[in-house]
Order: C-alpha cells, then structure tokens, then sequence
C-alpha cells in the first residue's frame, strides 16, 4: 500500500462523524471507509484488498479516532 493512500485512508477515518457509524457492525464501517477511499483514487482490486485487509486490522482504533 502506497503512502499516498495511507493518508488518504487516515484522512478519510478523521473525517468521518460519530453519527455516520453508530450502530455500523465493523465490516460496514470497513465497507463505507474502503467506498470513500477508493472514490477519491480508483484502487486496483489488489490495493482494494489491501486496504480493507489494514482497515481490518486497525479497526479498534480506527473506532477511537472516529469517537474523538
């Protein structure tokens, strides 16, 4: 995964509110992240997996940075 979409992924996760996840189970939080990624850079489907697999593994704080 490039480092330009880690930031974008980053960027992405410190945008989102709190409202827009409430109630969302991980995988349609990791689903909506990945849509608003790959809008912004049309990802292959190799970095898509990619993406989703590191989203997956971050999910915990990627829920902290969203609470604030």
């Amino acid at each position: 995964m490039s480092v330009e979409t880690l930031r974008l992924l980053w960027s992405v996760v410190s945008e989102t509110s709190p409202e827009n996840v409430a109630g969302l189970s991980d995988e349609a939080l990791i689903g909506s992240l990945l849509s608003r990624i790959n809008s912004r850079l049309c990802l292959t489907l190799e970095d898509q997996t990619a993406v989703r697999s590191y989203l997956g593994s971050k999910r915990l704080l990627i829920r902290e940075v969203i609470q604030g």
